[in-house]
C-alpha cells in the first residue's frame, strides 16, 4: 500500500491525507445537537451538519474529439462539529449563561473520492475505452479547526479553513494494455472551510439554548495529465482540462438542543447571553434572528439596486462594443458582495467571481479552421474562462477564416449572459449576447492572414443577470464552444 500524509502544526491545524491503495466509507454525520453538561454549572453545547453537501462533479469525457480523452467524476463527504462551552450560575429565578473564552470550537473534515473512465485510440496503441480501476483506491482527506469565543452574536464569525497543499498523487497505471500512466495534481488553491456564526444564545429558567448559521466555501483543483509509452516516439505526455470544483453552499441554520442545566458559581469572565429563549431558527431564515434582519435589511436593499443599476447600464447589444473588461468586473464585484451576504444572511447561494479575466479557469482548444472542434464546460456562478482558436489549415492555395461559436445555455428559472474579450484584457468587448430567454450565442470569425500564424487567445465571462443575482449548485449553466464553423 502507498500512502503519503502531511501535517501541518498550524493555528488551524489543518490535515491533509492522501492515501492509495485504501478505501474507507465515510458519510457526513448528521447526528443529533446535543446539549449535555459536565461538572456542575457546566454547559456544552455540540452540533454537526455535512462537510460537502452537494459535491458530486462529473466532467464528462475532455477534451472532445481527442484521441486521449479522461472523465473524471469527483464526490465529497465529511463533517462540519461546532461545540461551545458555557457556565449557567444563579437560580431558575435569576439565571445566567456565561460564555467560556475560548471555549468555542469549529472542525471540518472530510474526504474526496474519485472514479473516472479513459479512452485511447491511437495508431500502435491497444485502443481502450473503460474505467479506471485505480481510481477507486484514491482517497483524499482533509481537516481543519478553529478556536473561537463564544457565542459570536453581532455579525462575529469565525472559520476553520483547511488547505490541501499542492502535491503530485501516486501514479495510476492505464488499464486495458496501455503502457502508461495516470497522473494527478492537487493543484495550489484547494481549500475547504467552514465558517460559524452565532445568532442566538439564552436561558430561561434551567433551560439554555444556542443558535447559530454554517456556511462552506473552498475550491478543489485536479490538474490531470496521461502519459503514454508510444512506440519510437517515447513516453508522451498528454494534458487535460484542469478539474476545477469551486465549494459555496448557502448559510444553514444548526440549533443546538436545550436540556437542563445545573447552576454554579458566576465564573465573572466571558459574553453573556440574553435571558428567554432562543425560537428554532427557520432554514430559508439562515438562522438570522428577526433585529440582525431588520439591521441588514437596508443594506441588502441599497446593494440590490446597485447591481440592477450596474447590470441595466451594462447591457449593449449582442455586437456592440461598448463595454471593457475592467466594467465587468465592476459589476461582477457587486454581484460578489451580494452574494456574500446571501450567503452568510441566508437565501441561495453566492455568484461570487472566484476567476478574474488576469486569472481565469483555461478550458481548452478549439481549430478556427480544421476538423469539428469543441469545448464544454458548466458552473452555476459568475466566471471568467479562457481558451484558444488555432490555426490548423497551413495551406498557401486557400484563403480560410477562423471561425468560432460559444453557446451558453442558461439554467431554468435563471438568466445568465456571455461576452467575449481578448485574452490580454486589454479593450473592450468583442461580442456580447444578453438573452433574456433562451441560449445566447456567439459568433466571431477571423480573417486567414497568409504568413502568419492567426491562433489567438480569448476569455470569456459568464455572468449571472438575474434580480436580485441569485446561483445555486443545483442550477448550473453550461457552455459549449465550437470552431471551424462552415
Amino acid at each position: 500500500m502507498v500512502s503519503i500524509q502531511m501535517t501541518f502544526l498550524r493555528t488551524l491545524l489543518p490535515l491533509v491525507i492522501v492515501t492509495a491503495g485504501c478505501v474507507s466509507a465515510c458519510s457526513a454525520a448528521q447526528g443529533e445537537n446535543v446539549l449535555p453538561t459536565g461538572e456542575l454549572g457546566e454547559v456544552k453545547f455540540h452540533a454537526e451538519a455535512a462537510a460537502l453537501p452537494g459535491v458530486n462533479f462529473d466532467t464528462g469525457m475532455q477534451p472532445t474529439g481527442s484521441p486521449v480523452q479522461l472523465q473524471l467524476k469527483v464526490s465529497g463527504v465529511g463533517t462540519n462539529t461546532v461545540d461551545a462551552l458555557a457556565t449557567a450560575s444563579g437560580s431558575i429565578e435569576e439565571p445566567k449563561l456565561t460564555a467560556k473564552p475560548g471555549g468555542g470550537k469549529v472542525i471540518v473534515t472530510g474526504s474526496f473520492v474519485l472514479e473516472g473512465r479513459v479512452s485511447v485510440k491511437m495508431t500502435g496503441l491497444p485502443s481502450y475505452d473503460g474505467p479506471v480501476p485505480g481510481l477507486t483506491d484514491v482517497k483524499i482527506d482533509f481537516g481543519s479547526e478553529a478556536v473561537f469565543d463564544p457565542y459570536l452574536l453581532d455579525g462575529g464569525e469565525v472559520t476553520a479553513k483547511a488547505d490541501l497543499p499542492p502535491i503530485d498523487l501516486p501514479p495510476i497505471p492505464l488499464p486495458g494494455g496501455l503502457p502508461g500512466t495516470l497522473k494527478l495534481r492537487l493543484a495550489e488553491g484547494s481549500t475547504v472551510s467552514a465558517t460559524f456564526r452565532g445568532t442566538c444564545a439564552a436561558i430561561s429558567g434551567d433551560k439554555a439554548s444556542y443558535t447559530g448559521t454554517i456556511t462552506r466555501s473552498g475550491n478543489f483543483i485536479l490538474k490531470p495529465t496521461i502519459e503514454l509509452d508510444v512506440p519510437i516516439k517515447g513516453k508522451i505526455p498528454y494534458p487535460l482540462p484542469d478539474v476545477k470544483i469551486p465549494i459555496a453552499t448557502p448559510a444553514e441554520t444548526i440549533n443546538f438542543v436545550s436540556n437542563a442545566v445545573t447552576f454554579g458559581s458566576d465564573p465573572g469572565t466571558g459574553n453573556v447571553a440574553s435571558v428567554g429563549s432562543c425560537a428554532p431558527a427557520i432554514a430559508s431564515d439562515a438562522g438570522v434572528d428577526a433585529s440582525a434582519a431588520s439591521k441588514d435589511a437596508a443594506k441588502e436593499a441599497s446593494v440590490d439596486a446597485a447591481i440592477d443599476a450596474a447590470v441595466d447600464s451594462d447591457k449593449p447589444d449582442v455586437d456592440a462594443n461598448l463595454a471593457d473588461a475592467s466594467d465587468a468586473d465592476v459589476v461582477s464585484d457587486a454581484a460578489k458582495d451580494a452574494g456574500s451576504d446571501a450567503a452568510t444572511d441566508g437565501g441561495t447561494s453566492s455568484c461570487d467571481v472566484v476567476t478574474t479575466c488576469q486569472s481565469p479557469n483555461v478550458i481548452g482548444t478549439v481549430s478556427g479552421d480544421t476538423g469539428t472542434p469543441s469545448i464544454t464546460w458548466g458552473g452555476y456562478r459568475n466566471e471568467w474562462v479562457k481558451f484558444t482558436m488555432t490555426e490548423d489549415d497551413a495551406s498557401v492555395f486557400t484563403k480560410k477564416k477562423l471561425k468560432l461559436r460559444a453557446t451558453l445555455t442558461s439554467p431554468v428559472g435563471h438568466n445568465f449572459n456571455v461576452s467575449l474579450y481578448d485574452a490580454s484584457c486589454v479593450g473592450g468587448v468583442l461580442l456580447q449576447s444578453t438573452n433574456a430567454t433562451g441560449n445566447d450565442v456567439i459568433d466571431f470569425e477571423l480573417e486567414d492572414n497568409h504568413g502568419h500564424d492567426d491562433a489567438r487567445d480569448f476569455a470569456l465571462l459568464v455572468q449571472n443577470l438575474d434580480s436580485p443575482s441569485t446561483c445555486a449548485l443545483s442550477a448550473t449553466w453550461s457552455l459549449k464552444i465550437e470552431g471551424n464553423l462552415p
